[in-house]
């Protein structure tokens, strides 16, 4: 794995969102954030090539990215990177099938960057605990989006 940068993106029903988080630097980091809208209704090429988009943009300011992490909503196999969204109001159903983590490195070029997938709404949960200094046991995440989302982390 070359550098210690990841890009973190949260994919939502329209729009990703991007920042880039440098393990090697300890404390708040500068904020380099992106934003673009998303078709989540389009084909699931137009969906890939806007996310690839915002991926392409960081990496033309920050290089040596070790790793790419998506925020993606469900259905979804987070481990394999294989979308098996279907039944949720059209949204992303285009997908239903794809291995949206091969397809992501072949449009971005990034084949030897590693690229991971977690819920979105856990996600939201645990960078909102450890962004505002939690010490809660028990915390319920109410998340408000296309749709709503309710991670409780123990």
């Amino acid at each position: 794995m070359k550098g210690t940068k990841r890009i973190g993106i949260d994919i939502g029903g329209s729009h990703a969102t991007a920042s880039v988080i440098d393990t090697g630097i300890e404390g708040v980091q500068p904020l380099l954030l992106r934003r673009k809208d998303i078709n989540s209704y389009g084909s699931a090429n137009e969906i890939m090539e806007s996310i690839a988009a915002i991926i392409n943009e960081i990496c033309k300011e920050e290089k040596e990215i070790a790793a790419v992490g998506l925020a993606f909503p469900g259905p979804f196999d987070y481990e394999k990177g294989v979308s098996t969204i279907t039944g949720v109001g059209g949204k992303f159903q285009s997908t239903f099938g794809m291995h949206v983590k091969q397809a992501l490195k072949t449009v971005t070029g990034l084949h030897d960057v590693t690229f991971a997938f977690k819920n979105d709404a856990h996600c939201f949960a645990t960078g909102a605990y450890h962004r505002h200094s939690l010490k809660s046991k028990r915390t319920i995440f109410l998340t408000l989006g296309t749709r709503l989302g309710s991670p409780f982390m123990k």
